[in-house]
């Protein structure tokens, strides 16, 4: 008997019978998992155990899980011989969530849970919480690499077209830095990145600028933005000696779940059963409350601020006439700072603007300045100027007297 088939270059998986393969000639080397046809071979598939059945997660020992609270247990499989696993959950009723993860598939693994119900549920030793189906292999998203591809290649043709990062580009490439005296004639950017000369650097053709570490010795702060969440979610959970309050209390009204608080829990209010309207009054009072509470915590904070701050103001008040030093430090290249005087003077109090600001003058033909009062000093010098004389108020007559009143 014969058939009629039509054969193709199949690259798909597949299964054929053991008895199909040795009737045409194949020979299977079930050791080197090669199929072997005339001079050609045939890779099989990977040993059977990578895909063997999944496992079941059980439960170690008693846990009790509160009500509205989130933990992370660590929870044992069935079995083993598996690398990596997908924690997949069986549904329930009672009102427990558990998040589906990527795991390594040891003796142990760790399970987020989190109690949505009003009431505790206890776990009991041996129970299986869900499985852990196996991965075959874990491919890396594209869409992301792309993504960056496209905002480099855009980054790219924008340097390209700016003539100031164009003449860096070119210097850096070349490895060559020019002299001061060949760059004083360009602007500002120039300048700019020619001072970070050391780091600056071209990878696949785009313009970078290394960020180093504190110390200035190590660029370790490439992955700055990665930091960022982290610094944000330390400030957001924090509380702030002013208010008393972390800033997440008062935005959202409650504090934040941390790391922390899913492996140790936190102990929670008192379980209440409150419909979504009773909630909202809730907590729109308590954040009313918070707020309010905040706003006297500032106002004491500010009134000591204010305290620390007069204890070490001067209160001096001068009048016309009066001979003041005037706080002015100059450099001089080539002195020591210590050797320079920062004073000037001495100047003539011309008139009192307000209590922190007054009008002074070094000579009758000088132009005068108008300086804060924490500026001048009083003159005890001998001698002092005497060009300026202060006028005496005209005498108070009867007429002044009653047209003052």
């Amino acid at each position: 008997m014969y058939h009629k088939v039509l054969t193709a270059d199949i690259r798909d998986e597949c299964i054929v019978g053991l008895d199909i393969l040795s009737k045409h000639g194949f020979v299977v080397g079930v050791k080197n998992r090669i199929i072997q046809i005339r001079n050609e071979e045939i890779v099989m598939a990977p040993k059977l155990q990578d895909y063997n059945k999944s496992r079941r997660i059980i439960v170690e020992e008693d846990i009790q899980i509160p009500q509205g609270s989130e933990n992370i247990i660590i929870a044992k499989l069935d079995g083993n011989g598996l690398s990596t696993g997908i924690v997949e959950t069986s549904e329930r009723n009672d009102g427990l969530l558990i998040a589906r993860g990527l795991v390594q598939m040891n003796n142990q693994i760790p399970v987020r849970i989190a109690n949505i119900s009003a009431k505790k549920i206890v776990l009991k030793k041996n129970e299986v919480l869900g499985r852990c189906e196996p991965v075959e292999r874990i491919v890396k998203c594209e869409e992301g690499n792309q993504a960056q591809i496209n905002q480099a290649k855009e980054l790219k043709k924008s340097q390209k077209k700016d003539s100031d990062l164009k003449l860096i580009r070119n210097w850096v490439k070349n490895r060559v830095r020019p002299t001061w005296q060949e760059v004083s004639r360009y602007g500002t950017t120039i300048k700019g990145y020619w001072a970070q000369w050391s780091s600056l650097c071209l990878r696949d053709g785009l313009l970078h600028r290394k960020w180093e570490s504190p110390d200035g010795v190590s660029a370790v702060y490439q992955d700055w933005d990665k930091l960022v969440p982290l610094f944000l979610l330390s400030y957001r959970s924090s509380q702030h000696e002013s208010t008393t309050y972390t800033p997440s209390v008062l935005t959202s009204g409650r504090e934040m779940k941390l790391p922390t608080d899913l492996m140790l829990s936190r102990p929670l209010e008192e379980n209440q059963e409150r419909s979504l309207p009773e909630f909202v009054e809730d907590l729109r009072e308590r954040m009313e409350r918070i707020r309010q509470f905040a706003r006297e915590e500032l106002k004491i904070h500010s009134d000591k601020m204010k305290q620390r701050l007069d204890t070490t103001s001067t209160d001096t008040a001068f009048k016309p006439g009066d001979v003041v030093w005037l706080y002015a430090p100059k450099r001089t290249k080539g002195k020591s700072p210590k050797l320079q005087s920062n004073w000037e003077g001495p100047y003539t109090i011309i008139k009192k603007i307000n209590d922190l600001v007054y009008r002074i003058q070094l000579s009758p033909r000088s132009k005068p300045k108008v300086v804060h009062v924490e500026r001048l000093a009083k003159y005890t010098g001998h001698d002092p100027p005497r060009w300026f004389v202060v006028e005496d108020p005209p005498p108070r007559t009867e007429d002044s007297v009653i047209r003052d009143e």
